[in-house]
Parts: C-alpha cells; structure tokens; sequence
C-alpha cells in the first residue's frame, strides 16, 4: 500500500507512483491531474489488455520481442555479479518477459545464480497472477534455480 503519510517505503511508492503518472500522461498527451485537477482514467487500467490479445500482438510483432530482449538482456547485464537477484515487477501482466528472464540468469557460468525473487504488485486479477506464480516456480524448477514468487496486494 502506498500512502503519502505512511512509512519510508509507503512515501517512496507513493511518490514514484505519482511521477510516474505524471510522465504516462505527458508521453500520451492525457491532461495531467496538475493540468484540470482530476486525472481522466488510471493510465494502468488504460493500458490492460486481454492475453490473448497480447499474445497475438507479440507474435505478429517482432519489434516488440526485440525490445522486451533488450531490456531483459540490460537487466541480465546489471546483475552479471550478483548471486542473488530480487525483480519487482509492477506490470508482470502474463510473465512471458519472467520466463525469458530465468532462462538467461540460469545459464551463465561465471557467477551462477543463488537465488531469484520476483515480488508481482498486483492491484487487478488476483488468482491470475498466483497461477503465474505457480507456473514460474514449476519453470524454475526444471531450471534446477533456487526461485520465490511473491504477490504484493494492493
């Protein structure tokens, strides 16, 4: 939960939210809520879309792999010495990019992964994001890696 009274984190959250907001809705040429006073929608929930509908975009779309493995191989790359690796995924949505992920940290040779945590903060489809949960762990262990999934509620 964020609030702008709350403890360190629950500020932090909060005010990254709130920036974060603020450059959604200037990329997209939305007015901002400093601009009329009220924000028009959630820019979260603009941006949801079914599964099936993502999935036949990522496939009808290569860009948008390439850009999805780029980023992933810039995550890769930052924590090329690190052992152990906490993700906090604010959009996990179906978790392909996750996948993907655990794939490339599971097999480089030179500083082998202890441990990967992904923490998900949810705020819509509860029991579909557990299930994806699940289903990274069940991949992790065919990887034979060391794997937490946690679900951040809001």
């Amino acid at each position: 939960m964020s609030s702008s009274r709350g403890i360190p984190v629950q500020r932090l959250v909060f005010y990254f939210t709130e920036v974060l907001y603020e450059k959604i809705d200037s990329e997209t040429g939305i007015i901002t809520s400093k601009g009329l006073g009220k924000k028009p929608e959630d820019p979260l929930q603009a941006l949801k879309c079914r599964d099936t509908i993502l999935i036949t975009f990522y496939e009808e779309l290569p860009l948008c792999q390439i850009t999805k493995f780029a980023g992933i191989q810039a995550l890769v790359e930052h924590v090329a010495e690190a052992r152990q690796v906490h993700i906090i995924d604010l959009e996990i949505r179906n978790g392909i990019h996750c996948i993907t992920l655990m794939q490339a940290l599971s097999t480089r040779c030179k500083n082998p992964i202890e441990h990967l945590k992904i923490t998900a903060v949810g705020i819509k489809s509860k029991e579909k994001i557990e299930e994806m949960g699940r289903s990274l762990t069940t991949f992790a262990q065919s990887l034979n890696m060391h794997f937490s999934f946690t679900l951040s509620w809001q």
